[in-house]
């Protein structure tokens, strides 16, 4: 869909009204920090510092689960020219989802009223920092209360393309600044964000009116599946009247991250005004996608089950082999 008559704006704006959110903006002396999550990868961390260095005006709280001793030392060894390393945390393990709640809950606690979230396989363009702040102030002159923003924006995870700006069902944890109040939502939700495609294609279609049913990064071709959890950062923030704001162009390019196995691309410049991208979400498709995701739910908590009784466990299987033909695989 591209008509740039249709709007998700005014009902974000109604959206807004129901919860109370009022319009928020960085302002003077506003403390902004990042939690940067490292573990090995020295050079992709490097690479990645060397152009966040580039900028001035925020803190970093580094959250290192590195295990090689090249990675130990990098936070002890690098110098910062122009950023400001508050604080050092390393032996954080567990994985990504606990290194972005240990770096979230920090910035809390240390009391930044901005507080974001950088993965150490990004490259940064110049004036990135100055862009990145910017787009509170420019979704809040359509009166859009922003809670999220990035400068690392992809075209499938855009709902309408705005003239300096796009409004987004997903950022990701890569690269992501929260106000202070929406890191606070996803840091206390970040149990409950656990879902699947078709209960995002239900969430937006039920908060803001869209059908996501033909975006390809959501389902990747399948009739659905479970989703990481920063997938969810941004439908929370939507059920709570806060909006996701992307950059146009996207400013950022990816180390590692292959885009071509997502079907990604960066937004461009070209993108500017071109308007809603998904089609209304019809009625009837509202009703059998709120039955969707509870019944997936239902399904992987039996299959939990059935996996520790070996004899079912291995009849299924022998069928799935049977009609799909995978190769039989042998117990661990």
């Amino acid at each position: 869909m591209n008509n740039s008559a249709i709007s998700v704006v005014n009902q974000i704006i109604e959206n807004q009204k129901k919860i109370g959110r009022k319009i928020i903006t960085p302002k003077p002396g506003d403390k902004i920090g990042f939690a940067f999550s490292t573990k090995d990868r020295t050079s992709f961390t490097k690479s990645t510092l060397d152009s966040i260095d580039q900028e001035k005006g925020f803190d970093i709280v580094w959250v290192d689960g590195s295990v090689t001793e090249g990675g130990k030392n990098l936070p002890k060894n690098y110098e910062f020219k122009n950023v400001h390393l508050a604080e050092y945390h390393s032996n954080v393990s567990g994985g990504p989802d606990v290194a972005i709640q240990y770096g979230l809950k920090r910035l809390l606690d240390l009391g930044y009223d901005y507080c974001g979230l950088i993965e150490n396989d990004i490259i940064f363009q110049p004036d990135w920092f100055k862009n990145l702040v910017e787009l509170f102030s420019l979704s809040a002159s359509d009166g859009i209360v922003a809670g999220a923003v990035t400068i690392r924006n992809f075209e499938t995870r855009v709902i309408e393309y705005k003239k300096d700006y796009t409004i987004n069902w997903n950022i990701g944890a890569g690269m992501i600044l929260f106000t202070r109040e929406a890191a606070q939502l996803v840091v206390d939700n970040y149990k409950n964000l656990a879902t699947t495609g078709l209960g995002m294609r239900h969430s937006y279609g039920k908060l803001l009116g869209i059908d996501l049913k033909n975006n390809k990064e959501l389902f990747k071709g399948r009739v659905d599946y479970f989703l990481s959890l920063d997938y969810s950062f941004d439908r929370i923030l939507c059920k709570n009247g806060f909006s996701s704001i992307g950059s146009i162009p996207s400013l950022v390019s990816d180390l590692e991250f292959d885009m071509a196995d997502y079907g990604l691309k960066y937004v461009e410049k070209n993108k500017s005004n071109i308007g809603l991208i998904y089609p209304k979400v019809p009625k009837a498709s509202l009703l059998w996608l709120s039955m969707a995701e509870p019944i997936l739910f239902f399904l992987c908590s039996v299959w939990k089950k059935v996996k520790k009784v070996k004899w079912i466990y291995s009849m299924v299987k022998s069928i799935e082999r049977k009609i799909f033909k995978t190769p039989q695989r042998k117990f661990s």
